[in-house]
């Protein structure tokens, strides 16, 4: 009975093509600025990430991580994970389920954060205040893409 349950599983498995993936925490001190980096990749979807100054018009300028999603299947994909971000080293973010997202690809697509005001969590997160009117004592320290989950569509 137990190789029945096997074989219905990775039957599931094929269809729906989901698949957990777990990446690399990443420490901010080693990284260049405006540099893309490649984080994962898996099932011909890559996620690359790069830390940007950015100068806003309106409130105060702000150092974020940025982040990318490129799709090179044929086919459309719905991409779920968790962020895990430390401030000072300490996990703010760990466990909160409003640090889990969601990003839907159409095949061939890529989608990429960028110096905007309003864009969610799944594309780019506060690293730490440049602006020198507005010292901030936390900075992001690390980041972690945890609990992935790719479904693919035909």
């Amino acid at each position: 009975m137990n190789i029945l349950k096997y074989f219905k599983y990775t039957f599931l498995l094929l269809i729906f093509g989901t698949v957990q993936v777990t990446a690399q925490k990443i420490e901010l001190e080693t990284l260049e600025l405006d540099s893309w980096e490649v984080y994962t990749v898996f099932q011909d979807v890559t996620i690359s990430y790069k830390v940007v100054d950015c100068d806003f018009n309106q409130g105060f300028d702000q150092q974020l991580v940025l982040l990318k999603y490129v799709n090179n299947s044929n086919q459309k994909v719905i991409l779920d994970f968790n962020t895990e971000l430390y401030y000072n080293g300490v996990c703010k973010t760990c466990n909160m389920n409003e640090y889990r997202f969601s990003v839907s690809l159409n095949a061939n697509e890529t989608i990429e954060g960028e110096c905007a005001y309003g864009q969610g969590g799944e594309l780019q997160f506060f690293s730490k205040s440049i602006d020198k009117k507005v010292q901030l004592s936390e900075e992001l320290t690390d980041f972690e893409l945890t609990e992935f989950n790719l479904t693919s569509y035909e």
